[in-house]
């Protein structure tokens, strides 16, 4: 009975794991967009607006598509990636959660800077 059990726990961890540990694929700039999808682009910063633990920076990217970028401390701290102060002019890279307006703005949560 014991090893019925055993099994079943193995075989069930088995099944259950890699549902819940898939990895996300970051889009690149000029594919279709897929709301919720980690998106990754290569831009100029063209003006900063600073906030309590970070700031929010409009990136124009390569592909010239205007991004309001938020770069917080605690987000990139919860991913591990390191904190930067960028400044207009600045190339930035960057990886992070999206979202689109009513009026077609993307906004971009960094959690990752390259």
């Amino acid at each position: 009975m014991k090893n019925i059990i055993v099994i079943a726990l193995c075989f069930s961890m088995g099944i259950l794991f890699p549902a819940c540990c898939g990895s996300k694929q970051a889009r690149q700039p000029g594919t279709e967009l897929n709301e919720g999808a980690p998106l990754s682009i290569r831009g100029q910063v063209t003006a900063i607006e600073n906030g309590k633990d970070g700031y929010t920076a409009t990136v124009k990217s390569e592909a010239n598509h205007t991004y309001q970028v938020t770069i917080s401390r605690v987000n990139l701290l919860k991913s591990k990636s390191e904190y930067k102060n960028y400044a207009v002019g600045d190339n930035i890279a960057l990886t992070g959660d999206w979202w689109k307006d009513a009026e077609g703005n993307i906004y971009i949560k960094a959690t990752k800077l390259h």
